[in-house]
């Protein structure tokens, strides 16, 4: 995993949390603050010409190493974090996990 894009995630989870519960949101702060690209001044072929280039990161990359993060860190986990796993228990019940 990249350590440099590890700590800037982590840096945009604790210092915004508004972006803890979207990945868009998350990926375009990175890309702005850290990879110096404004998603918003290039067009779209442009902007998947840089992730293809690899000269950004992606979205599945960001979303990724957000995961991680959110898993190790309870801090930086947003609403959505807690609600998917209120459910878990119930989930894997329903799914026959654990059954003999």
């Amino acid at each position: 995993m990249n350590k440099t894009l590890q700590g800037y995630v982590l840096n945009a989870l604790i210092k915004h949390p508004k972006l803890r519960d979207s990945d868009t949101q998350l990926s375009a702060y990175i890309w702005l603050q850290y990879e110096n690209t404004d998603c918003m001044a290039i067009t779209g072929s442009r902007l998947l010409n840089l992730i293809d280039d690899k000269q950004i990161s992606s979205i599945d990359t960001i979303s990724r190493v957000r995961r991680k993060i959110q898993s190790e860190y309870q801090a930086t986990r947003g609403n959505i974090y807690e609600k998917r796993h209120q459910h878990q228990e119930q989930v894997k019940e329903d799914l026959g996990y654990g059954k003999l």
